[in-house]
């Protein structure tokens, strides 16, 4: 098995900025049914810090999930694995939103109701490119004019731009 890094893109053509959306084109099927399963009987999905906090709602999922969207870039996600580059990808589609594994890191882009495509190459060291293609992505972004943190794909899940809120309790 070979290491290596990919990206999630909504370009067929990994050379061009094509797939644009201005916004994000969720599902709102998969959105609905994000929460229903993360809303049992035993946890919720709930959104904010206590006092204010409430049980998530479809659009109070949107509304977060947009706030995130990019709409100049077609780069949703780039990851890397040190343990074989295609299981990793069968990971992620394997991957069910709201669970922790197999693929966490990236599952907003599983909500996303478009074509998906994903670049890959083999890697030596796969999680220093993966470091290096996340910079480039901050340096290169069409960065929007209030923001001015690292800016990330909408797909990763750490970093400054994306504390959600959300959490299950």
């Amino acid at each position: 098995m070979e290491s290596g890094v990919y990206v999630i893109s909504l370009s067929r053509d990994p050379d061009s900025n094509n797939g644009l959306h201005k916004q994000a084109p969720l599902s709102d099927s998969i959105i609905s049914e994000w929460i229903s399963q993360a809303n049992s009987e035993t946890e919720r999905l709930v959104y904010g810090t206590k006092p204010n906090q409430q049980l998530a709602t479809d659009k109070i999922i949107r509304t977060l999930l947009e706030q995130f969207w990019l709409p100049n870039e077609n780069i949703l996600y780039i990851g890397a694995s040190k343990r074989g580059i295609m299981c990793r990808i069968c990971d992620f589609y394997k991957h069910t939103l709201g669970n922790n594994g197999p693929h966490r890191g990236g599952q907003w882009v599983l909500t996303i109701d478009q074509p998906l495509y994903i670049h890959w190459a083999i890697d030596q060291d796969p999680m220093g490119s993966e470091k290096r293609a996340l910079e480039e992505f901050s340096r290169q972004a069409n960065r929007p004019p209030e923001y001015s943190g690292k800016l990330l794909p909408f797909g990763i899940l750490q970093g400054n731009k994306h504390k959600t809120g959300l959490r299950r309790q």
